[in-house]
């Protein structure tokens, strides 16, 4: 029983004082938690440059540990002010998206920086005497240092609660967090309030994103129904302009909720505006171009010129799969997801154990790789995709680890940590057996991608893929035409999660192993670079994307192992600044200017 109770003490104290650390990182969040209005990824870059930097004064130069700590703060604090000014500041009342790349790009620097300088190595901290050794608790000893971070957390608790608490500064920014509107109304300087609290720490919050639910509604007086944008138009990321497909609705003078044969009728409404959407000319941007051959004959001439490069080449094709599936959710139906991670990873794990249990045809694990996702996603959809916003993102944050995690712990079925090693396959089509020097491999991959690329541009080019835009440019307006968003959302999540499984089980087949890197967020987190460099809903954007990216890790790894973040880090952070719309954007963006220039001298 002593026993018991002395382990229960342990856990208690080091959950206490591990706890506590965490929330000191965390309460920049809450702080600033609709003041910023930021969805910043790069939180907890500050803690870990905070880290460095103490560990650094005290290893390299000497400093006392609390100098050493007290300098951090004051640098972290320096650093935050400088990058307030000079990014977060641009990000103020910009989409979700732009936040998250933005703030990711800057993760990435931050994580790219710290590596070179101090290497991927752990560096001991080296405690003062006072803080060393052991105190007798009666049931079993405790370090003193986990006591001291126990009283300091407890300290900062304190003073952080008398701050909001019993201050006109805590209630002006407690006013600001809870209604910015209101408190800007009644004199409370938000944009000053939110310097102070970037100063101290940088935190994340969107807009206000609550998901409205609707039914048909009949409009008793309306002038006309038009479109909105033409099909020269391009939105903010460069991309052609959905408001080919999205109704206006002008003039209304009353609107509610309509039953029965009404919203019948607006049912069939909704079916005569699909049936003009197919007809739009919009949708000539979607039409085949004999340019469309360049990338092909590229690609098969990269097989045959630079052989020795085949694996790298393989990898680009399966990562500009996984690229297209995310492509397809968040820059045509505008569902902004960090977890499509999953999809990938059951891909993989379902190509994997059909292989491990005897059945290795190529093409049909593929497809039962897609089959799996693509379930996952209907089973998942119906109840993720009833969120907006940040709980949307957040949600699938959790759901992703939560996945990693049970494939963690089912190593009976996942191999664990371990993986599974070893899996073999049959020839493709039994006449192309898979090759050391990656031949096999590369020009497989290839036809999976052009065969997805193909499905990929005959959903976006049809009425359901640009009604997918129109309910990423305006949901609600969607809703009173009367179409079914829920359950075109819940579609297009399951065909990019199929997609997504697609690349997975190429994954397995291409590299003969899987491991839990398959799950890992880090891949959706790629994956979502990789379309900001190449263009948001764009195709081919993910395409490109994938190339430049894949390229500038496979060039900077060669140069430097730890120089490849921070290059796609600038990268990410250029393109979002100047380029919305990507490479392909700013292509677009040169090739119309050459255009007015030659237009103008003749």
């Amino acid at each position: 029983m002593e026993q018991i109770l002395s382990a229960a003490l342990f856990v208690l104290l080091y959950g206490v004082s591990y706890g506590l650390v965490l929330f000191i990182i965390a309460i920049g969040l809450v702080i600033t938690m609709g003041l910023m209005q930021i969805v910043n990824l790069a939180h907890g870059a500050f803690a870990a440059i905070g880290g460095y930097i103490a560990v650094g004064l005290m290893n390299a130069a000497g400093v006392p540990y609390l100098a050493s700590l007290c300098a951090a703060v004051v640098v972290v604090v320096l650093l935050s002010f400088v990058l307030e000014r000079l990014i977060y500041v641009r990000l103020y009342g910009a989409s979700h998206l732009d936040q998250i790349l933005m703030t990711l790009g800057v993760n990435f620097i931050v994580i790219g920086i710290i590596t070179i300088l101090f290497g991927p190595n752990v560096y001991p901290v080296k405690l003062p005497g006072f803080l060393q050794g052991s105190v007798d608790l009666g049931l079993r000893k405790f370090e003193v240092y986990r006591i001291f971070v126990i009283c300091l957390g407890l300290a900062v608790v304190v003073c952080l609660w008398a701050l909001f608490e019993r201050t006109s500064f805590g209630a002006r920014l407690r006013a600001a967090v809870d209604n910015r509107s209101i408190a800007q109304v009644i004199g409370i300087d938000v944009d000053r309030l939110r310097d102070a609290a970037a100063g101290t720490v940088l935190s994340d919050e969107i807009f206000d994103a609550r998901p409205r639910r609707c039914r048909p509604v009949r409009l008793r007086q309306y002038q006309g129904i038009s479109w909105r944008g033409d099909h020269r138009g391009a939105d903010r990321y460069g991309r052609p302009s959905p408001g080919a497909g999205v109704w206006r609705i002008c003039n209304l003078s009353a609107a509610h909720p309509a039953h029965g044969m009404a919203a019948r009728r607006t049912v069939r409404g909704a079916r005569v505006m699909t049936l003009a959407i197919e007809s739009s000319k919009a949708l000539v941007q979607y039409r085949f171009s004999t340019v469309e051959l360049i990338p092909l004959a590229v690609a098969i001439a990269f097989y045959y010129a630079l052989p020795d490069y085949l694996p790298l080449g393989t990898a680009i094709c399966v990562t500009a799969i996984f690229a297209l599936s995310l492509d397809l959710v968040i820059g045509y139906a505008g569902i902004v997801t960090l977890g499509h991670s999953v999809f990938f990873g059951i891909g993989a794990y379902a190509a994997a154990l059909l292989s491990r249990n005897g059945w290795g045809e190529p093409v049909s694990t593929v497809i039962a790789g897609a089959v799996m996702s693509a379930f996952f996603a209907l089973l998942s959809g119906p109840l993720l995709l009833r969120l907006r916003g940040l709980p949307l993102i957040m949600v699938t944050l959790g759901v992703a680890s939560v996945v990693s995690e049970a494939a963690n712990k089912l190593s009976w079925l996942t191999g664990g940590n371990d993986g599974l090693p070893g899996l073999t396959f049959d020839p493709v089509f039994k006449m192309f057996p898979w090759s050391i020097d990656g031949k096999t491999a590369y020009l497989y991959a290839l036809a999976w991608l052009f065969v997805v690329l193909i499905v990929a541009r005959t959903v976006v080019s049809s009425s359901f893929g640009v009604a997918l835009q129109g309910i990423r440019q305006n949901e609600l307006r969607m809703r009173l035409i009367g179409a079914p968003v829920l359950s075109q959302l819940v579609a297009v999540y399951a065909l990019s999660a199929g997609v997504a499984g697609v690349a997975g089980a190429l994954y397995a087949q291409s590299n003969g192993f899987v491991g839990l890197e398959a799950l890992s967020v880090d891949q959706g987190v790629f994956a979502l670079a990789m379309i900001v460099l190449g263009g948001i809903g764009r195709l081919y954007g993910a395409i490109v994307g994938a190339v430049v990216y894949m390229v500038v890790q496979y060039a900077a790894q060669q140069w430097d192992p730890y120089y490849w973040m921070l290059a796609i880090g600038v990268m990410l952070v250029l393109v979002v600044r100047f380029s919305k719309g990507g490479i392909l954007g700013a292509l677009d963006a040169l090739s119309a200017g050459l255009k007015r220039r030659l237009e103008t001298r003749s």
